[in-house]
């Protein structure tokens, strides 16, 4: 059986990383152009943020490491509104490689609109909320241990004990329900909804199959941004060989914003071009591989004679 991915590996009867990995890849090379374009705008980011941004922040850098108080608010704003319409720009990317495999054949627009919105209020809320629960379970913990240790009188090594459990089985539980929700995501694309209920039931039972998955969409995205890492690495060794020497890591900050004003130029504008072309790269195969999860889930309920396979709202 397959989905209305033209041309897309069939579906198994139940879902395998393997088959998602292939019609992700298949998908985006049907979509070379889409995912050129994509490449493209985040290269462009790159290249305004290393020609305006980032003079300043060598600047600002420099001032930083020899007085901690001298950094300029202006730039604080400065930066964080380029940072913020870099990454509405990241979401419309995003759902665009979604919406290439939950509507095969429509035209690829790069927007930001309702469903736009509602993919970030959802990342947004699953980051905060999951976090928050995490930790309000760790302070209830320690806090109900601590009461029954002074009942008991042995607080010290009760607590001892409970935070040491904590360390090992609250994270975990908070990537387990990470991994889970995380299909909620895809599905507010897919859906025109919030549907974290949805992401929850949908992934009950496949919290491997979809770790797994992450962890080789990871490993992926890392490929594509190697050629802008190494350059960009290259970049920082002298700061990062400065160690906690303020005086070493002041002098390395001014070398490097000479170098990036001088003769080192062209290749820091190579280094921030490549990582933009990478970061394109890397969210389209975050959205499309993430669009082919739910995808092969759905099937893989529907086979079951349990839930039809949805379509887009």
């Amino acid at each position: 059986m397959t989905d209305g991915v033209a041309g897309g590996a069939p579906m198994p009867a139940r879902a395998d990383v393997g088959t998602v990995i292939e019609r992700t890849l298949a998908g985006l090379w049907r979509e070379w152009r889409a995912v050129l374009v994509a490449a493209a705008v985040l290269g462009v980011i790159g290249l305004a943020s290393g020609l305006l941004i980032q003079p300043m922040m060598m600047r600002e850098m420099v001032a930083l490491s020899a007085d901690a108080a001298s950094i300029s608010p202006r730039f604080i704003v400065g930066a964080s509104v380029a940072a913020l319409l870099a990454s509405l720009v990241c979401i419309a990317v995003v759902v665009a490689a979604m919406r290439l495999a939950f509507t095969p054949g429509e035209p690829v627009r790069l927007r930001f609109g309702g469903t736009e919105l509602r993919v970030l209020a959802t990342m947004l809320l699953l980051g905060l909320g999951i976090y928050l629960l995490m930790v309000v379970a760790m302070i209830v913990l320690i806090a109900v241990a601590a009461a029954a240790g002074a009942a008991l009188g042995g607080v010290g090594i009760l607590v001892a004990i409970v935070a040491g459990l904590l360390a090992l089985i609250v994270p975990f539980a908070a990537l387990y329900c990470g991994v889970r929700l995380s299909l909620a995501v895809p599905l507010a694309a897919q859906r025109g909804r919030f549907a974290l209920r949805e992401a929850w039931r949908l992934g009950r039972g496949r919290f491997w199959f979809l770790f797994l998955a992450y962890i080789l969409l990871f490993l992926m995205g890392l490929v594509a941004l190697v050629p802008g890492l190494t350059v960009q690495m290259g970049d920082m060794t002298a700061v990062m060989a400065a160690g906690q020497d303020p005086v070493a890591v002041q002098r390395a900050w001014a070398e490097l914003a000479a170098a990036h004003s001088g003769a080192g130029r062209p290749l820091f504008l190579l280094g921030v071009v490549l990582s933009g072309l990478g970061n394109g790269v890397l969210l389209a195969l975050q959205g499309r591989m993430s669009a082919e999860l739910v995808l092969a889930l759905q099937s893989e309920t529907a086979m079951a004679g349990t839930q039809p396979i949805g379509r887009p709202g």
